[in-house]
């Protein structure tokens, strides 16, 4: 499947946003993401799947102050 994450075309085998996560090693915990530009709440990533042509922006979270 060919997906694009963070601006950069990807050929992938997952076919859901939890499985795209273990496929690119980024299971972290401060981790935020959207998906066709919308975001995704962490607890619907297992259960929503993914379509060729996606577009996939990952955010690492950073505390400030």
């Amino acid at each position: 499947m060919n997906l694009i994450i963070n601006g950069e075309n990807r050929q992938v085998a997952s076919t859901h946003l939890s499985q795209l996560l273990e496929e690119l090693e980024q299971q972290g915990g401060a981790l935020a993401l959207a998906l066709n530009g919308t975001i995704v709440p962490r607890g619907q990533w297992p259960q929503t799947p993914l379509n060729d042509g996606d577009t996939i922006d990952l955010f690492s979270v950073i505390a400030g102050g």
